[in-house]
């Protein structure tokens, strides 16, 4: 049986919880999609301000890289953006 078969076999009561699911999990895509946007803003931002402490400046760019590399979509929410 097919995907489009199974979806048929639910209960309409199953269907607006399962829209309701996808809707989040789309929205919640986008979100970490504008976060990681933003951080990119950053992180450019804060290549072109020249700072006169540069120990200051190498803290801060490790601080964001670290979070940058803590924002990377998982092998799983790849494969969802895939489909």
């Amino acid at each position: 049986m097919d995907n489009q078969g199974k979806f048929d076999e639910l209960s309409d009561d199953a269907r607006p919880w399962l829209f309701a699911v996808a809707r989040r999990t789309m929205a919640n895509q986008s979100r970490g999609w504008l976060r990681r946007q933003a951080l990119d803003v950053r992180l450019v931002s804060l290549e072109a301000r020249e700072q006169s402490d540069d120990s200051v400046s190498v803290a801060a760019r490790i601080d964001l890289e670290r979070a940058w590399h803590a924002l990377r979509p998982t092998k799983e929410q790849q494969s969802w953006s895939r489909a």
